[in-house]
């Protein structure tokens, strides 16, 4: 009977030491799961700054060759409106000049 004890309490042993080393590995294997994950989710977050990063630099390049484009339209515009109303002005010039030179807007004036 004390060696069918003793086995049972050899057994009961040999298993408490396998639940021990069992519950060792398992946080060994979660301990290294834990800063894999977080080598992810670092490498992640620095790639979606990078992606962001280069998204805002593109954007931000797009926008200033709209506006450069949009300044170089409107010089365009008023280059061509100028040259326009030149004409324009010199005729209301030449009318002006010819009305007060008439001899009705001479004579009205005295």
């Amino acid at each position: 009977m004390k060696e069918v004890v003793n086995e049972i309490l050899a057994a009961e042993k040999r298993v408490e030491q396998t639940l021990s080393d069992a519950r060792r590995k398992a946080a060994e294997i979660r301990q290294e799961s834990e800063k894999e994950v977080a080598a992810i989710i670092a490498a992640a977050h620095e790639e979606a700054q990078r992606i962001i990063r280069e998204t805002s630099d593109a954007a931000r390049m797009e926008a200033e060759t709209r506006r450069e484009k949009a300044l170089n339209d409107i010089a365009s515009e008023n280059r061509v409106l100028r040259e326009r109303s030149r004409g324009r002005i010199d005729d209301l010039i030449d009318e002006i000049v010819s009305l007060i030179s008439a001899p009705a807007f001479s004579e009205t004036q005295r």
